[in-house]
């Protein structure tokens, strides 16, 4: 064969496609029905070279079918920094024949630093593609391809093949070859899915799906029911730091090591706070103090540099330039109670409002945030250093309800953070009501939110000017329309915090009048959560997450019954009791004033999928007893 056939086979292959028929025609047609997007091939090729460095190649194309497909699937971002280099980005796009329309070029790609979009400095970078300012109609089909080098070899990739909704799979592969490296594989939601495994031997294995029809998460679930594919090194290296990771005692003897003796103080700063800490304090009272100390010394500021990614600054570090990320902002604070002898640790610990806890039997790093840990005999207190405005003790939705990785010298353990009760994550309401004749009505409500339910209220508080406090309080309030008077927000710094909201209004049309009635609705203040579709085939168990669920809300309110109405129907007390909580509540007549009163109690957890249809039989009860109406009528029919 000549060297020109050869050059022009070559060339042949490079091409992204590779002579693939990426036609609409050429999609099933059961996979069409109902599908936003049709993936046609996505193929993710995952090379060990050492515990030093790694390759990822991924190809993948897919047909987007409506506006719902592109906004889900488009976009294409490879994120980087100093230990990572993407390379060989390639986007074609074609029509609904597969007649090739654009391909992407080099200044197609933008490359942005992710500092940019944060308060902080990182060498992240991330390599942004996508054809949305074409004008094309659907359907039509996006492919691209890249490589990326990696030297962070902490981080191993994951296959999830179903990325979203309503989203079809002609063909999705994932597979793993290693030069002779250890590593670790957890499969999980396989059962159902005609998942093809292939052992080359033990250094090389795949995994590959084909043919699923649009798929649809079930709702109040963790979807644990999808094929999801978890991978994790036994050995790794990373600028120069080796590590093992077979054990949770093996990433916290790594972490350990990592961020040792970097706990040293200058003198002035230990002499400073050894002032405010007096001998008749508690052991509570002396951590509070120096969490304060350390809070009106400091401010958060995200460092993502190199190693720097995981190791801290140094204490002394954060005491004289005032700032740190959570790493180093945690080591300060440690560090600060080491010198009044009480003893503390760093715990790593995925944060977010939506709880993700570790695969306990599957140690990785799958971590983003540092808190710290102080063990005591009475309660464990628990410390957000990045916050200059929680009390001490105080984790919220961030960090609560969840696991993370306690770490010590001699190794680790997962550790249960904060678990919030309903009464913690209080609302509290009381109101009075001037009700007029034509229906309209003066208010005063007075309100008290605690624990993660006055966190939207603080950030408020400290956030916002005087006028964007009004818009917020006006979105607040569940009222058809109404003007807003005086109002007076206000925190209060416990351990379970709270913030209270005063505010006067005039409500038009707050019951509706016909004839010589009065209709009211005496539920005025408290919605509570939308009635799912029941569905008895569930596949998935019932998962109610603590940071939205967990919850106790609770209203008095007094209505100023115009003279001369009397009570013609009035709802009957209402008890509601299943195993999420509690529902109660009354209305009670004295004289020309009506009382209501309304109490709802829920915990958030997980529960079995039998017991789905028992939550909307609950959520149903609620609603509808949330919507009972009082009569009244003036003078005699």
């Amino acid at each position: 064969m000549t060297k020109i056939a050869i050059l022009i086979i070559v060339a042949s292959l490079s091409n992204l496609s590779f002579a693939q028929d990426l036609a609409v025609s050429q999609i099933p047609e059961e996979l069409m029905q109902s599908a936003d997007a049709v993936i046609r091939f996505d193929k993710t090729e995952f090379l060990i070279e050492s515990t030093r460095e790694s390759n990822t190649k991924r190809h993948w194309a897919i047909t987007i079918m409506n506006a719902r497909g592109a906004e889900e699937h488009q976009l294409f971002r490879a994120y980087y920094d100093d230990f990572s280099k993407v390379r060989k980005i390639e986007g074609i796009l074609y029509d609904a024949q597969g007649k090739e329309i654009k391909s992407l070029r080099g200044k197609d790609v933008e490359d942005y630093a992710l500092s940019g979009f944060s308060e902080g400095v990182s060498d992240g970078r991330v390599k942004v593609a996508d054809f949305s300012n074409l004008n094309i109609d659907y359907p039509y089909t996006i492919e691209f391809s890249y490589e990326k080098q990696d030297r962070n070899m902490l981080f191993f990739p994951s296959w999830v093949p179903i990325t979203a909704e309503k989203t079809a799979i002609m063909s999705s592969e994932f597979s793993i070859e290693s030069k002779e490296v250890p590593f670790r594989v957890k499969e999980n939601g396989m059962t159902g899915f005609n998942v093809v495994k292939k052992t080359a031997h033990p250094f090389i294995k795949s995994w590959s799906l084909e043919n699923v029809k649009p798929f649809k998460y079930e709702g109040y679930s963790l979807n644990e029911d999808v094929p999801h594919l978890v991978t994790a090194p036994s050995l790794f290296e990373i600028d120069g730091y080796k590590g093992e990771m077979n054990s949770w005692g093996d990433i916290g003897k790594f972490y350990a090591e990592l961020n040792s003796k970097r706990d040293e103080l200058p003198e002035e700063q230990i002499a400073k706070l050894k002032q405010l800490i007096k001998p008749e304090m508690s052991f509570e009272e002396k951590v509070k103090t120096t969490y304060e100390f350390m809070q009106s010394h400091t401010r958060y500021m995200s460092i993502q540099l190199g190693i720097g990614g995981w190791q801290t600054m140094t204490a002394k570090s954060v005491a004289e330039r005032g700032y740190g990320d959570c790493k180093a902002l945690t080591n300060y604070t440690i560090a600060l109670l080491k010198t009044i002898d009480i003893k503390a640790y760093p715990v790593i610990i995925s944060a977010g409002k939506n709880v993700s806890n570790p695969l306990e039997d599957f140690p990785n790093m799958n971590f983003n945030h540092v808190i710290a840990c102080v063990p005591s005999v009475k309660d464990t207190i628990w410390l957000e250093c990045t916050s200059q405005t929680n009390p001490a003790g105080f984790l919220g939705s961030f960090t609560g309800n969840r696991k993370g990785l306690l770490v010590k010298s001699e190794g680790a353990e997962l550790v249960n953070t904060i678990q919030y009760s309903p009464q913690e994550n209080f609302q509290k309401r009381t109101a009075e009501v001037w009700l007029k004749e034509d229906g309209n009505a003066e208010l005063k409500i007075a309100s008290s939110y605690g624990g993660i339910q006055q966190s939207r209220r603080a950030d408020v508080v400290d956030s916002y000017n005087h006028d964007e406090q009004i818009k917020f309080l006006k979105g607040s309030i569940d009222l058809a329309s109404f003007e807003l008077g005086d109002f007076k927000l206000e925190k209060i710094k416990n351990k379970i915090p709270e913030v209270t909201e005063d505010v006067s209004l005039t409500a038009r049309k707050l019951v509706a009048v016909s004839g010589k009635r009065l209709f009211l609705k005496p539920n005025i203040l408290s919605g509570f959560y939308g009635t799912p579709v029941n569905k008895e085939d569930r596949k998935t168990n019932l998962y109610l997450n603590p940071n939205i669920y967990t919850v106790e809300d609770s209203d008095e309110i007094l209505f100023h019954i115009p003279e001369g109405y009397k009570t013609e129907k009035s709802p009957k007390p209402i008890i509601l009791e299943s195993p999420f909580g509690v529902y109660a509540s009354e209305v009670k007549r004295e004289g020309n004033t009506l009382k209501y009163t309304r109490k709802v109690s829920v915990k958030g957890g997980t529960y079995d999928k039998n017991m789905y249809s028992t939550w909307v039989d609950f959520l149903k009860a609620i609603n509808r007893a949330d919507k009972q109406r009082v009569v009244f009528l003036n003078g005699d029919t």
